[in-house]
């Protein structure tokens, strides 16, 4: 325990010495990230994988991470550790991070009978995570249990009271051997939203009626050869968003509103690793979404279809990274990602009616990583910063030397 704590604390001065620049949730992940983005996590091994399959957390028993993180005003925005117990006998590994996460709302509607329309907003969401994972029959079991909280207050005139708390679990099995790896999550999330006046007056603006997520995602490995191994992947989900709007005021009750989401994706990775040195990734993935906006403004129990928007990405979309061991301590990673996305909007609301739409994007990906013993450092390098170099030099106060830097320490 004295070591993990002096590990501990040494791994934070490190960090914060190092991470004088802004630095994204790095839920992302730093090290599949920067080889071609969210998706290299799903057809990669590493510490990372606990956030899709807890159960990898058997994987990795003893370690502490930091992450600085460039949408939290430069905090050290995550924190967390992992320890085995009970070594040789029925051993069992637990987890606990937390976490300083971007303002993130759920709601996907922007008109003013929204949450928090009439309100300053959120601040940084506070998130919590627990993980278990142990041998179940002979295949690894996990648990993640997750929950993020939100509020902000102000007394007054033109005061308020906005909350959201979202908590969740995430059961994940390996089977074959490891060459299955399955997940299955469920949550549910509430919220406060209120205003209130000069003289102490609290007026709900929006209520919670209800809310579920359910999702499921899995992947099967395919190893040819000692160079070669395919991924097959896939997800799917669901999520159920409704409200009230109490001051809307229908013949017979007030107002309901509800949004729905139905997202799915399937993919088929390839890892390649030419040299021991060497790894190389490609993923070529089909991604579809369907998204539908509905209130019952009568207060009849009778939904509207006030805006349905469908998209999926046609030609699947695709990526291509690289992580390469330069020296002994450091490794370069490089990736590249394409997507071309194609929906339709059918407004229910407006004049416009039903609209086609394309999204046509190319990302790339910049990173390293340094090993100093048990001590491994990830980055995801700011492009300003490589094209500009410092602020000193470009004049560009914006200039960032890191979008994210993650350090771990095995102990």
């Amino acid at each position: 325990m004295k070591r993990l704590l002096t590990t501990t604390a040494a791994l934070t001065l490190l960090l914060a010495s190092i991470a004088s620049a802004n630095m994204s949730n790095a839920r992302f992940e730093v090290r599949p990230y920067t080889m071609g983005g969210e998706s290299v996590n799903m057809i990669t091994k590493s510490q990372s994988n606990i956030w899709l399959f807890p159960q990898t957390i058997n994987q990795y028993p003893n370690q502490a991470e930091g992450v600085f993180d460039e949408n939290t005003s430069r905090t050290f925005s995550r924190f967390g550790a992992h320890y085995q117990f009970n070594e040789g006998n029925n051993p069992f590994v637990i987890g606990v991070y937390v976490d300083n996460a971007q303002t993130y709302t759920p709601f996907s509607s922007s008109d003013s009978d929204a949450p928090f329309y009439n309100n300053a907003g959120l601040l940084n969401n506070h998130q919590f995570n627990a993980f278990y994972g142990r041998n179940l029959g002979g295949n690894p079991f996990g648990v993640h249990i997750y929950s993020f909280n939100s509020n902000r207050e102000i007394e007054g005139n033109n005061g308020f009271r906005v909350g959201l708390t979202s908590i969740g679990v995430t059961l994940g099995l390996s089977t074959g051997g490891g060459a299955w790896d399955w997940a299955f999550n469920f949550g549910t999330t509430t919220f406060t939203d209120e205003s209130i006046d000069g003289a102490g007056l609290v007026t709900q603006l929006t209520e919670p009626d209800g809310s579920l997520h359910l999702g499921v995602e899995g992947r099967r490995w395919f190893p040819i050869n000692s160079k070669v191994t395919w991924v097959a992947h896939g997800m799917v989900g669901f999520d159920k968003l409704a409200w009230t709007n109490p001051n809307t005021v229908a013949p017979n009750a007030p107002a309901t509103f509800e949004e729905k989401t139905t997202t799915a994706n399937f993919g088929w990775g390839l890892n390649f690793t030419p040299s021991s040195k060497v790894l190389a990734v490609l993923d070529v993935m089909f991604e579809y979404s369907n998204a539908t906006d509905q209130r019952d403004s009568n207060g009849d129990g009778t939904l509207n279809q006030d805006r349905t928007t469908k998209n999926a990405s046609f030609p699947p979309s695709y990526t291509i990274g690289f992580d390469a061991e330069v020296l002994p301590w450091f490794d370069l990673r490089m990736g590249a990602s394409n997507y071309r996305r194609i929906g339709t909007i059918e407004d229910n609301t407006s004049s416009t009616g039903k609209r086609k739409m394309t999204d046509h994007n190319n990302e790339t990906f910049l990173g390293f990583g340094l090993h100093f013993g048990d001590l491994e450092i990830d980055a995801y390098v700011d492009p300003r910063f490589a094209i500009n170099g410092p602020d000193f030099i470009s004049g560009d106060n914006t200039n960032n030397m890191f979008m994210t830097l993650a350090g771990t320490m095995h102990f």
